[in-house]
C-alpha cells in the first residue's frame, strides 16, 4: 500500500572537500510498498566548497553551481 507523500525541510552541515557549509534540503517522503522512500535535493555552489570550475579545452562549460540529489529507503528490520 502507498500512503499520501509529505513535504518537509532538513537543515544540517555539508562537508564537501573537506569544506562545512549549513545547506537546507527539501525533502519528500512517502509510504511505498511497506518502505518509506524519502528523496531530497539542494543546490551546490563549487565555489562555496572550495572547487574550481573545471575547465578545458574538450569540456565547453561547466556550471558554477550543480543540483546535490539523494534517496533513502527506509525497511523494517
Amino acid at each position: 500500500a502507498s500512503g499520501e507523500p509529505i513535504s518537509a525541510t532538513a537543515v544540517g552541515d555539508l562537508t564537501i572537500h573537506g569544506v562545512t557549509n549549513r545547506v537546507e534540503l527539501a525533502l519528500q517522503g512517502q509510504l511505498v510498498d511497506g518502505r518509506v522512500v524519502v528523496v531530497g535535493s539542494t543546490v551546490i555552489v563549487l565555489a562555496d566548497y572550495d572547487i574550481e570550475q573545471p575547465s578545458s579545452i574538450a569540456v565547453l562549460s561547466v556550471s558554477e553551481e550543480g543540483t546535490m540529489e539523494m534517496q533513502l529507503v527506509f525497511v523494517r528490520a
